[in-house]
Parts: structure tokens; sequence; C-alpha cells
């Protein structure tokens, strides 16, 4: 019997044979993976937002969510390319984005013709602030044209 990680590769020769992989065997917790995201658990992304603007200050707005609710709304912190990490995302930088419990930390690593990026809470349109299951990025372009902004970004339970 062939077995992968995921299970048995061949099932008609698993049939025949009348054994199961052992993976296969094992049972998680019942039920959907739901929730609060446990503390000190993190979970990492990328962003990326490009557009072309017709006037200087033409801005774009992007969701960032992550899936699974923290305990409570996390300390934001955005980090342009080049500049260290601030308290609350300790370690981290743009290719390996880190983030202490209780924070979501988003780490520039490039862009073009950006005047600003601001992080704001998509449901009470608060400025550096997110909820607990989400943020938004608004970036805004200097001149007319190409503009956009990419990075990655983590959030940890508390």
């Amino acid at each position: 019997m062939r077995v992968s990680l995921l299970g048995t590769l061949d099932p008609q020769q698993e049939a025949q044979d009348g054994q199961t992989s052992q993976l296969c065997q094992r049972q998680g917790a019942p039920g959907p993976v739901t929730g609060l995201l446990p503390r000190g658990v993190t979970l990492r992304g990328t962003y990326s937002v490009r557009d072309q603007a017709g006037a200087p200050g033409a801005d774009l707005s992007v969701p960032i969510t992550w899936g699974f609710s923290l305990a409570s709304a996390p300390a934001t912190h955005f980090i342009p390319s080049g500049s260290p990490a601030p308290s609350g995302c300790t370690g981290g930088t743009g290719p390996a984005p880190a983030a202490d419990p209780g924070n979501l930390c988003i780490f520039a690593t490039g862009g073009t013709n950006v005047s600003s990026v601001l992080v704001f809470d998509p449901v009470t349109a608060g400025s550096d602030t997110s909820e607990p299951y989400g943020t938004g990025l608004i970036v805004a372009a200097t001149a007319p044209g190409e503009f956009g902004s990419f990075g990655s970004w983590a959030v940890t339970g508390s």
C-alpha cells in the first residue's frame, strides 16, 4: 500500500489488502475549525494593492481577514519598508512577519507612487485600529499613474 501524508494513494489496492493506513485512522476533535484563535498562535499572510490613479491622492482600500476571531481587537502596527519592528512585533520582518500576543503587525516590503498607507477598522472606519476578525488598508497615490503597496502581516491570539 502506498501512503501519502493525506492518506492512501491507491484506494483499490487498500480495499484488496483489507488494511487502512494508520494516518487514516486518526481522528481530530469533532466539528469545524472555528472559534477564537488560541493565545500565542500566530497567523501570517500577505497583502498586495495596485491600481491606476487619475489624480494625486487617489486611493484604494483592501480588506485583510484572518479567518479566526481574536478574544479582542489587536493592537495594530504598520511598519513601512526598511523600518525596524516596533514593540508588539518582536523579531518581525517583511519576509518573516511576527506579532506578539494581542498584536497585528503589517510589514510593507515595497511599493511605488504611494503617499500613505492607512490601517483602518472597516466596521467603524476608525484609523490605526482593527476588529477581532480583520482590518483594512487604504493606500493613496502620490501622483497620477500606477501606484501600489505590498507586504506581509502577522496576528497573534491573546
